[in-house]
């Protein structure tokens, strides 16, 4: 099936059963969603936890805070519907364009238990580096970046999008599990992230930290 994007680009994806097809069909094509069927769309976030932010002319970056919940992920072209944990997204662009992002995970279920001590953890899932949080976009167009909206957006084209095992590493990205096959099943079976899953963050340890590095770094 091809789904048509507002920019007029096209996205072909395989479906896998009638259900899914069913979903598609009734999707409208200039959904924010569109890599998501819209019997699934309930578990794509709405981003609102803008937790620290800076715009200028030409820049716009900021911290979201987007709580825990169970979510939708086509893992190479296989559903699931698991939960995540909490997670904090640092995303900066210029002149339209993202320039950084980065990804890290916290234990708390809400923004304003956030502390400068909240010990931050790796991403558990694929297409973000576990040692600094570094997202890879693969080949997601996310179009022009000038507002907070926008890079919502971003957050919101991450979880729609195809993901796979990159940059999963077992005692990186997750642990307690045997492997990442068995570790997504085992979700499967969960309505709560398991807080004994996350692996620590090495780059940015706490939020505090996390706020000093975006401050003068990012």
């Amino acid at each position: 099936m091809v789904i048509k994007r507002d920019d007029g680009s096209v996205a072909q994806k395989e479906i896998l059963n009638s259900t899914i097809l069913e979903a598609f069909q009734n999707a409208s094509t200039i959904d924010e969603y569109y890599a998501v069927p819209s019997l699934l769309q309930k578990y794509v976030p709405s981003v609102e936890g803008l937790l620290y932010g800076c715009k200028e002319p030409n820049l716009v970056k900021g911290i979201f805070f987007v709580p825990g919940d169970t979510r939708y992920m086509n893992f190479s072209k296989e559903q699931f519907i698991i939960p995540y944990p909490s997670c904090l997204f640092v995303l900066e662009a210029t002149n339209g364009q993202l320039v950084s992002s980065h990804c890290y995970c916290t234990a708390e279920s809400k923004m304003d238990d956030l502390k400068e001590d909240t010990r931050l953890f790796a991403f558990p899932f694929g297409n973000v580096q576990p040692s600094d949080g570094y997202i890879c976009w693969g080949t997601n167009h996310l179009g022009v970046i000038n507002s907070y909206s926008d890079l919502k957006n971003a957050i919101i084209t991450f979880f729609s999008s195809e993901t796979n095992s990159d940059y999963v590493t077992k005692g990186s990205s997750f642990q307690g599990y045997k492997n990442y096959r068995s570790f997504l099943s085992a979700l499967g079976r969960l309505k709560k992230f398991p807080a004994k899953a996350l692996v620590p963050s090495f780059y940015c340890k706490t939020v505090g930290s996390l706020l000093d590095n975006f401050i003068n770094e990012y």
